[in-house]
C-alpha cells in the first residue's frame, strides 16, 4: 500500500527449467562401430612401443655391426642349455622351458689371441630344433663375428652368417608390432567406413 491509501498488485513471474531431453540410445550398427573404434586405437597404441624398441634395436646393431672390428673365430667348446620362466603375474603362471646355446670363441684381435664366450639367450622351446640349428656351428668350426676393439669380450656372430641370430631380439619386436598394427588398422577403417556410410543414410533421410 502507497503512502495515498493505493494497492500496488506485485507480479511475480515463473521461469520454468525445462530439462533437455535425454540422447537417444545408441543402435546396434553404433555400438559395433564405437567398439571396433575403440578396440583398433588400443591395439594401435599398443603396437608403438615394441615398434619404437625394435626400430632401435636395429639401428643399434647395424651400428654395432657397422663399427666393430670383424675376425674369423674357431669354436672350442659349445653347449645347449635351459631354462624356465613363469609367464603369469608375480610369477604365479604356468612354467615356460626354453633352451639357448653358448659357445666358447678362439680368435685373433689386432694379431693377439683372444677367448670370449657367446651366449644367444633363450632361443627355442624345443630343444631337438636347437641342437638341428646349432649342427652348423659344431666344435672346432670357424664362424664369422664381430668384437669390440676396447672390450674384446664382447663379441657377435657376423650378420652376413645369419642375419636372424643379431636380430632375434629386434625381430621379436617388430613381429609383435607388426600383428597388432595389422589388427588395429583394419578396424580403425571399417570403423571410419561405417561412420560413413550411417552419415549417407542420414543426409539422405533429411532430403
Amino acid at each position: 500500500m502507497t503512502d495515498h491509501g493505493e494497492l500496488t498488485t506485485l507480479s511475480i513471474e515463473r521461469h520454468e527449467v525445462v530439462a533437455s531431453p535425454p540422447p537417444p540410445p545408441l543402435s546396434g550398427a553404433n555400438r559395433a562401430r564405437a567398439f571396433l573404434d575403440l578396440l583398433g586405437r588400443a591395439l594401435i597404441i599398443l603396437a608403438v612401443p615394441p615398434l619404437v624398441l625394435g626400430g632401435w634395436s636395429v639401428f643399434h646393431q647395424y651400428w654395432r655391426q657397422s663399427t666393430w672390428e670383424r675376425a674369423v673365430a674357431r669354436v672350442t667348446h659349445a653347449e645347449v642349455y635351459s631354462g624356465s620362466y613363469n609367464l603369469g603375474p608375480h610369477g604365479q603362471g604356468p612354467r615356460t622351458r626354453y633352451y639357448g646355446y653358448r659357445c666358447t670363441l678362439s680368435f685373433l684381435a689386432s694379431g693377439d689371441p683372444r677367448k670370449s664366450k657367446l651366449d644367444l639367450g633363450g632361443m627355442s622351446p624345443s630343444r631337438d630344433a636347437l641342437v638341428e640349428w646349432i649342427t652348423r656351428f659344431p666344435e672346432g668350426s670357424q664362424i664369422p663375428i664381430v668384437y669390440k676393439p676396447s672390450d674384446t669380450t664382447q663379441v657377435q656372430f657376423d650378420d652376413n652368417r645369419d642375419y636372424r641370430i643379431v636380430y632375434r631380439g629386434a625381430l621379436v619386436l617388430l613381429k609383435l608390432a607388426f600383428w597388432l598394427l595389422l589388427g588395429g588398422i583394419p578396424m580403425r577403417l571399417i570403423s571410419k567406413s561405417l561412420c560413413m556410410s550411417e552419415g549417407g543414410v542420414d543426409d539422405g533421410q533429411v532430403r
